[in-house]
């Protein structure tokens, strides 16, 4: 009984990781077009440049499948420009 469960625990968090990559992929591109898309004519110079230090930061995470930490930074992008997510 044990093994059975052990084998069926196994293979759910198996079939998950796909699901899981895939979902950090779209939240990558989806806020990276958030931020390439946003208005930056306000935003001060400074502001502006570490923001798009962050989006570029966030975009080479996500490229190098280290979508957390891409989505992070990009989310530390539109913080700097004001867009809340």
């Amino acid at each position: 009984m044990r093994r059975a469960a052990l084998a069926f625990l196994v293979a759910c968090l198996l079939l998950s990781v796909p699901a899981i990559a895939q979902q950090m992929s779209e939240d990558c591109t989806r806020l990276a077009k958030l931020f390439d898309d946003a208005s930056k004519k306000d935003i001060s110079s400074a502001r502006l440049k570490r923001a798009r230090e962050a989006r570029a930061r966030g975009g080479e995470l996500c490229e190098s499948g280290r979508g957390a930490g891409g989505a992070r930074a990009l989310k530390q992008a539109l913080d700097y420009i004001g867009i809340e997510t």
